[in-house]
């Protein structure tokens, strides 16, 4: 954290000096979307946040998905095992 706040205050702030409270708040936002959309990150292997970051969800997603269906299949055995038992 210590990281990212150094970067924007090189990056940006210190580059920039604004004149007012709401110029920072529009600068800041302006860098923020920069920094996670379009700059690249050495400790991510050079993608922006943004692509990790919705990549992993992505993953997540998958395998959820495949838990489900795991889990669909699963509790369909059970169900037959369980008529098999009460004919």
């Amino acid at each position: 954290m210590e990281q990212f706040w150094r970067t924007v205050k090189y990056e940006d702030v210190y580059l920039t000096c604004y004149e007012s409270i709401r110029k920072l708040k529009v600068g800041l936002t302006e860098h923020f979307k920069h920094y996670n959309e379009n700059r690249l990150h050495q400790a991510l292997d050079y993608p922006p946040p943004h692509k990790v970051y919705f990549m992993s969800i992505e993953k997540s997603f998958k395998t959820l998905r495949s838990l489900e269906q795991l889990s669909n299949t699963q509790n369909d055995d059970e169900v037959i095992v369980l008529d098999s038992t009460l004919a």
